[in-house]
C-alpha cells in the first residue's frame, strides 16, 4: 500500500511539474507533457513482454531462459516505444542526439577519424582536441560507431542503425543483473525479480541512444563473475570478471569506481571464512588481472595504444572541464543522490529500505546476502562521497542501478504474487509518468519541452 501510494503521489507531483522533481540548481532535466492518450497505451503495450515474463517464470531452466528473454525484449520495446512517442514515429531526435557533438560526441569524432592512420596509437595525443565527451573517455565509444559510418552513406541511417544496435546491447542488462544476483548467492526468484526491477528503470530505458545504459550489463557481468570466482575458486569466473573489466574500461573509466565493491567482496569472504582464504583469493586476483593486462598488452603491441597515458590524459582533461562548471563538491552530494534515485524510478530505493528495515526488526544474525546489500549501499555512498562523478547522475551513475535492483529483488521475493504484480505496476507507472513529463536526455531538445 505504501509503495503504490508513493507511486501515485509521484505521478501527481510529476503531472504538476513540481519544482525539484526534475533536478536541482546544479543540473535539471527539462519538463514537457506528452499526450496521455498515446503515452500510456503505448508504454503499456511495450511492457507486455515484461508481464509475460513475470507470468511464465518458474524455477525451471527453460522457463527461466524464456522469462529472462521476454523481460530483455521488453527493454527493447520500451526504449523504441518511448522514442517513438517522443518523436511521433520519425526518430529524428534520436538521429540528432547521435549526430550532436555535445550530446554524443563519439559519432562526430568517429566520422572525422575514419580512415586515418594510428587512431589508437595516437589516441592520447589527439583526445584533448576531440568533442566534449570523447575527451574524457577511452576509445571504445568512438570505435563503436566506425563500422556504421563505413557501412552506410546516409548520415541518418548510420545514426539510427547504431542507436538501435546500442538498444539491443542494453537488453543484456536483464540477464546480467540476474547473473550478478546469483553470483552473490541469491536464489532464482530474488535474482529474477531484481532483473525485472532493472528492466523498468529510467536510467536503462530513457537515455537511448547514449552509451550509459549499456554499462549496466557490464556491471552485472563484472560483479557477478567476481562473486562467483570468490565462492567457487574456479579460474573461468575470475577470467570472465577480468575480461568484463577490460571491456568496461575500454568504454568508460567510471566503472573503475566499482573497484571498491570488488575489494569489499574479497574482504567479506575473509571475514566470514577466515584468513586461510587469502591464498585462493590472491590466485583469483592474479587470474583476473591477467585477463585485464594481456588484452591491453596485445593491443599496445599491435596498434601502439597506450592505456595508461590515455587514462592520465582523460583524468587531467576531466579536471579542467569540471573547473569550468558549477559543480562544487561536497555541496552537490544530496542532489547527486536524488538524481540517482530519479534514474532508478525512486521506488526501488523504498524496496531497499523495506529490506533493511526487515533485517533490523527481525534482530537475527546478518546473513551473507544482508552484508552484500550493505556493500551495495556503501558502493553508492563511496561514489557520491568521492565526488569523482558529479551531477547528471541519473545518466552517469546508471552502471550502479543493479546494486539497487539486487536488494529490491530480495524484498519482492518475500511478497505474495498479487503484491509483486502491484509493485511492478507501480514501477511501470512511475516510468511512464517520468517519460511523459521529463526530457531524457537533454540534448537536441524536443519542441514540446519547457524549462
Amino acid at each position: 500500500m505504501l509503495l503504490v501510494a508513493c507511486a501515485l503521489g509521484l505521478a501527481v507531483l510529476l503531472w504538476n511539474h513540481v519544482e525539484g522533481l526534475n533536478g536541482s540548481a546544479y543540473w535539471f532535466w527539462w519538463w514537457r507533457m506528452l499526450p496521455s492518450s498515446s503515452a500510456y497505451p503505448v508504454m503499456a503495450l511495450c511492457a507486455l513482454p515484461l508481464a509475460a515474463g513475470l507470468w511464465v517464470y518458474r524455477e525451471e531452466r527453460l522457463r527461466i531462459v524464456l522469462a529472462l528473454g521476454l523481460v530483455s525484449l521488453s527493454t527493447v520495446t520500451l526504449q523504441v516505444g518511448s522514442r517513438w512517442l517522443e518523436e511521433t514515429g520519425t526518430f529524428q531526435r534520436t538521429s540528432n542526439l547521435v549526430n550532436d557533438a555535445k550530446t554524443t560526441s563519439y559519432f562526430t569524432d568517429a566520422t572525422e577519424l575514419l580512415g586515418q592512420e594510428e587512431v589508437l596509437g595516437r589516441f592520447h595525443e589527439r583526445s584533448p582536441d576531440y568533442s566534449l565527451h570523447s575527451r574524457t573517455h577511452p576509445p571504445g565509444p568512438i570505435l563503436y560507431y566506425m563500422p556504421f559510418i563505413w557501412a552506410f552513406e546516409d548520415v541518418n541511417l548510420r545514426a539510427l542503425t547504431a542507436a538501435f544496435c546500442l538498444v539491443l546491447l542494453t537488453s543484456v542488462s536483464v540477464p546480467a543483473t540476474y547473473v550478478m544476483a546469483r553470483g552473490f548467492g541469491a536464489t532464482g526468484p530474488p535474482a529474477f525479480y531484481g532483473a525485472c526491477v532493472v528492466s523498468l528503470m529510467p536510467s536503462l530505458l530513457l537515455f537511448a541512444p547514449l552509451f550509459d545504459p549499456a554499462y549496466i550489463g557490464i556491471t552485472g557481468v563484472m560483479l557477478g563473475a567476481w562473486a562467483k570466482a570468490l565462492r567457487s575458486d574456479r579460474a573461468r569466473w575470475a577470467l570472465l570478471a577480468g575480461g568484463a573489466i577490460a571491456v568496461g574500461i575500454f568504454f568508460s573509466y567510471a566503472l573503475l569506481t566499482l573497484g571498491a565493491f570488488i575489494v569489499a567482496l574479497a574482504g567479506l569472504r575473509i571475514a566470514v571464512e577466515g584468513p586461510e582464504t587469502i591464498r585462493p583469493i590472491l590466485s583469483q586476483v592474479g587470474l583476473a588481472l591477467a585477463a585485464i593486462v594481456v588484452p591491453y598488452a596485445l593491443l599496445w603491441l599491435v596498434t601502439g595504444f597506450d592505456p595508461i597515458q590515455t587514462f592520465l590524459v582523460a583524468v587531467s582533461t576531466q579536471a579542467d572541464l569540471a573547473a569550468r562548471h558549477n559543480r562544487p563538491w561536497p555541496t552537490t552530494i544530496p542532489s547527486d543522490l536524488q538524481d540517482f534515485a530519479r534514474g532508478a524510478a525512486w521506488l526501488p530505493i523504498l524496496l531497499l529500505g523495506f529490506y533493511v528495515l526487515d533485517r533490523i526488526t527481525a534482530r537475527q544474525k546478518l546473513t551473507r546476502l544482508a552484508w552484500i546489500v550493505g556493500l551495495c549501499v556503501l558502493q553508492v555512498a563511496i561514489v557520491a562521497g568521492s565526488g569523482l562523478l558529479r551531477v547528471e547522475t541519473a545518466r552517469v551513475w546508471a552502471f550502479l542501478v543493479p546494486l539497487v535492483a539486487f536488494p529490491a529483488g530480495l524484498e519482492l521475493a518475500n511478497w505474495s504474487p498479487k503484491q509483486r504484480w502491484l509493485a511492478f505496476a507501480a514501477l511501470w507507472l512511475v516510468l511512464a509518468v517520468m517519460h511523459q513529463t521529463i526530457v531524457f536526455p537533454v540534448g537536441a531538445i524536443h519542441p514540446s519541452a519547457a524549462p
